[in-house]
């Protein structure tokens, strides 16, 4: 069993902490409600960025097929070129 010079002791520096603990604590739980702050805002931005990325996937795959389209109309107009280049070369 402790004596009470030591009972007074650990109380004397258990006293001399507490401010210093009570301080720790009170930063880790502004730190902890700044990262979930953080946190939140972070989210936010993910969200944003996955919405930008869907925008762009769609507008990507609308000019694929825009490109494609316009392939097919030249090769089109090139047929047909090519068909009045052989009906004038006969012709002649």
């Amino acid at each position: 069993m402790l004596s009470e010079n030591h009972i007074l002791k650990l109380l004397s520096y258990a006293s001399d902490d507490l401010p210093t603990l009570e301080n720790r604590c009170h930063k880790l739980g502004s730190d902890a409600v700044e990262l979930q702050i953080t946190k939140k805002q972070l989210g936010n931005e993910v969200a944003g960025l996955n919405s930008q990325i869907y925008r762009l996937e769609k507008l990507r795959k609308q000019y694929h097929i825009d490109i494609q389209q316009k392939r097919q109309i030249i090769l089109n107009l090139d047929q047909q070129l090519n068909q009045k280049i052989d009906a004038l070369e006969k012709a002649s």
